[in-house]
């Protein structure tokens, strides 16, 4: 055997996809009060998270929220 060693680095804590379980690279950019961040934060993979547009990501249920309130706010600056 030669005298050679590896160091394998590792990051503390491991962020899962809260919907499927895998790596998440990307983090939910929704706006939320609560947090310290002022964003909802939840870790999502890349086939997982909603991309509104460059940079901007969004987990499915704030999507689905985001979609709603936008096609709300359609709806009644119609009727106005």
């Amino acid at each position: 055997m030669s005298d050679s060693f590896v160091i394998v680095c590792r990051r503390k804590s491991v962020k899962r996809c809260l919907i499927c379980g895998y790596l998440g690279s990307y983090l939910c950019d929704y706006p939320v009060k609560k947090n310290k961040t002022g964003t909802c934060g939840r870790p999502l993979c890349a086939r997982c998270r909603v991309a509104i547009r460059d940079g901007v990501d969004l987990c499915p249920p704030h999507a689905r929220m985001s979609a709603s309130i936008k096609k709300t706010t359609v709806t009644e600056r119609r009727i106005r």
